[in-house]
């Protein structure tokens, strides 16, 4: 079973009629890399796991003496993983870690196991990507995804010492897994703030905050860094503790403070003007999930909207609104002045003022076009187009001045054929059937305008919704009744002989007639007269019991439980959509201009900090203009309260530490040969396990994060002077 260490390749070939085998270097995920293996392949279990595997599974204290005494013998036995394709690439070190014991941690490293080993088969990966076919953008929702490393996976599950031990033993955090993903990823997928601010301001090795992972979305080509995959991801605490790394204090009067945030990913506006898909801004408008909306309501992303909005947005807003106002007086005078059909439009001589105003309706339409085509140049085609799908008054506004433009060829092909009254008459049908479909379209784009407002756009915003979710259903099931009613009523109606009734003429006058009958409006005289009296008011009972009584009262309730459920967070709904409309407006300015208002609501930062650079490309001119935004914030505790709290807290632990101590003297009384392990003062296994064991060390590394070494060294000298330590297994 045991035998000297050689490599695994060799190994496979050997156990290639082995039934546990598992051809896994098919899985593009699961990486097989040439590696050393003591305990032979062909005496392994079914997954590939040997002895030692099994003992840091169980993990009660039998099973980790005997991992002692293999290890013992046989200390190349913390090179073997598992082989097959379920878990290939776990080893005892990731059990070690995931149980947080980091005795075990220590032992297995110290007798040579890899700090960076990866653990990459299908149990280790995200669940979207273990089915057929994978999916294309991955969410990274998995209960044993914690990015293959030993070092991450602490890190996922919060183990700070073992983290400390880790990266003191060569353990890199800037190793990215298969999908990409560092230790500062994993933490923002997990949703671990702390851990995040602990690995990212590390004494011995920091994590990189601009490490980009391999994900491709519908804008990202090269990844994301952690600050957008929070954005992604809909973090919003992650996010928040990754704004309060980079903040450059300016300075603090008591509890108020001034902070410059860089804007450098978080601003749409790129480093040259251009848009910046990537920011933390797009990101966040680009999903719809309540997290992502909670993100706007406060914070360096609230900030940078509200200075948009006064620094250029909010006139450029009232321009387009009174350019709008405008265009519908004009469209709508020049319709309400139209002569009657038996006038012909071009002969009639009182007819000015109509005339100005069709001239200026056609003036508008070229304008809002030209605009549109500009925004094409400054986006691309694809860009303004996904624009569109976002703002869908706009795009019916737009449509609606396509059609207006088409009335001048239609006006301009009648001049040849005035003498002609038929060919006339078709021109002016179709000449007022584009401004009759057009009428309605323009004037939707009063309510791209009104979502802005606090008391409209919520309802706006409620109106949409309850056509997605309750009227459409219930027209599909409105639509199946009608038609099969109809069909029975123009069977029924269709035996009268009576001309004057043309109630079911045809199967479309039987939906007609129905559609009145759920109303109200019904002859029943008219039902008399069919060949089947009685069935035809049985049919119409059963008709208005079905429609006007049923599925009306259940489109009622329908809406008024939607109306319960979205009322409660329609001003965050109408946050997100004021925040869509500040930022599709930006996207009419030139990249210039852009760059100019950049400059007023921000400042520029002289000194950036070092992990700003190398996030752009230099432009051509010189360097990156680093900017930030200023925020002026007020805490509810100043530094001073801060302190003495600190310290009080220190206190009370030395406090409990001492009292803890004294109860575990008075169950064993002072004993030579007594030993008592300092972890056992914090928590003790109930189970024979040792799971829970690394809080001590937990604790001890928070009191050193925040410089108070003195004082843990002091605890441990005192556990250490009075509390001998024995072994648990004694």
């Amino acid at each position: 079973m045991l035998t000297e260490p050689r490599k695994a390749e060799g190994l496979l070939e050997a156990a290639e009629e082995v039934e546990t085998e598992v051809d896994y270097r098919k899985h593009e995920l699961i990486r097989f890399t040439d590696h050393e293996a003591c305990w032979d392949l062909e005496f392994r279990g079914a997954v590939g796991e040997t002895a030692l595997h099994l003992c840091y599974l169980n993990n009660t204290l039998l099973h980790l003496e005997i991992a002692k005494i293999l290890l013992d013998l046989y200390p190349k036995l913390v090179l073997d993983i598992y082989e097959a394709e379920e878990y290939y690439g776990e080893s005892a070190l990731h059990f070690a870690v995931v149980h947080g014991n980091l005795e075990s941690v220590k032992l297995l490293v110290e007798k040579g196991a890899n700090v960076n080993q990866r653990a990459t088969g299908r149990f280790f990966l995200p669940e979207d990507q273990k089915t057929t076919p994978k999916a294309a953008v991955t969410d990274y929702d998995g209960d044993a995804y914690y990015g293959e490393y030993p070092l991450a996976f602490a890190a996922c599950l919060e183990l700070e010492s073992i983290y400390d031990y880790l990266i003191s033993k060569g353990a890199d955090p800037n190793l990215q897994d298969s999908f990409g993903n560092t230790v500062l990823h994993m933490v923002v997928i997990k949703d671990k703030p702390g851990m995040y601010s602990y690995a990212a301001r590390h004494p011995l090795k920091k994590a990189d905050h601009w490490k980009k992972n391999f994900l491709r979305t519908e804008h990202t080509v090269d990844g994301l860094t952690p600050l957008a995959l929070a954005n992604r991801l809909g973090r919003h605490q992650v996010f928040s503790e990754i704004m309060e790394l980079q903040k450059m204090e300016l300075w603090r009067f008591s509890n108020v403070h001034c902070s410059i945030y860089p804007i450098l990913a978080v601003d749409t506006i790129g480093p040259n003007g251009g848009m910046n898909w990537n920011s933390s801004l797009m990101i966040t408008l680009d999903q719809q999930t309540e997290q992502h909306k909670d993100m706007l309501q406060s914070g360096v992303l609230r900030q940078l909207l509200d200075e948009k909005w006064k620094t250029f947005v909010r006139k450029r807003f009232f321009l387009r609104l009174c350019f709008l106002i405008f265009h519908l007086i004009m469209l709508t005078a020049s319709v309400w002045l139209r002569p009657s059909s038996e006038v012909q439009l071009l002969q009639t001589r009182n007819d000015k003022a109509r005339l100005a105003t069709e001239i200026c309706t056609v003036i508008a339409c070229v304008v809002v076009l030209f605009l549109h085509a500009q925004e094409m140049r400054f986006l691309g085609v694809y860009s303004s187009f996904a624009n569109l799908a976002n703002a869908p008054f706009k795009a019916l506004y737009l449509i609606g001045c396509i059609l207006q433009l088409a009335v001048v060829p239609v006006r301009l092909a009648s001049i040849p054929h005035l003498s002609n009254k038929d060919i006339i008459f078709k021109l002016r049908q179709a000449e007022e059937t584009l401004l009759i479909l057009a009428l309605p379209l323009t004037w939707t784009m009063i309510l791209f305008f009104a979502k802005v407002t606090i008391h409209i756009g919520p309802l706006i915003n409620i109106f949409f919704i309850y056509i997605k979710r309750d009227l459409l259903p219930f027209l599909t099931i409105v639509v199946v009744m009608y038609i099969g009613f109809a069909i029975s009523f123009y069977r029924m109606y269709k035996t009268i002989d009576d001309s004057s009734v043309k109630t079911f003429e045809s199967v479309l006058g039987a939906v007609t007639s129905l559609v009145h009958f759920t109303f109200g409006e019904f002859e029943y005289d008219e039902f008399k007269m069919t060949e089947y009296p009685l069935l035809t008011m049985i049919v119409f009972i059963l008709f208005m019991l079905i429609m006007p009584i049923l599925l009306i009262n259940m489109l009622i309730a329908m809406m008024a439980s939607t109306f319960d459920k979205i009322i409660i967070k329609s001003e965050k709904d109408w946050i997100h959509q004021w925040a869509k409309i500040v930022i599709m407006l930006e996207q009419t300015f030139s990249n210039e201009d852009l760059l100019k208002f950049q400059q007023k609501y921000s400042v520029k930062i002289e000194n950036p900090l070092d992990i700003h650079k190398g996030l752009y490309p230099e432009p051509v001119e010189g360097k990156i203009d680093f900017r930030g935004i200023m925020v002026i914030k007020t805490a509810t505790k100043t530094k001073s309260k801060q302190r003495k709290d600190a310290v009080r807290n220190w206190k009370r632990t030395v406090k409990e530490v001492l009292s803890r101590i004294k109860e575990l003297k008075a169950h064993h009384p002072y004993n030579s040969n007594l030993e008592i392990d300092f972890h056992a003062i914090f928590s003790e296994s109930e189970d024979g396990q040792v799971g829970s064991r690394h809080v001590p060390h937990r604790r001890l590394a928070r009191i050193n994060m925040f410089g108070s070494q003195d004082l843990a060294a002091a605890v441990e000298q005192l556990t250490e002077a009075m509390v001998p330590r024995r072994s648990l297994l004694n």
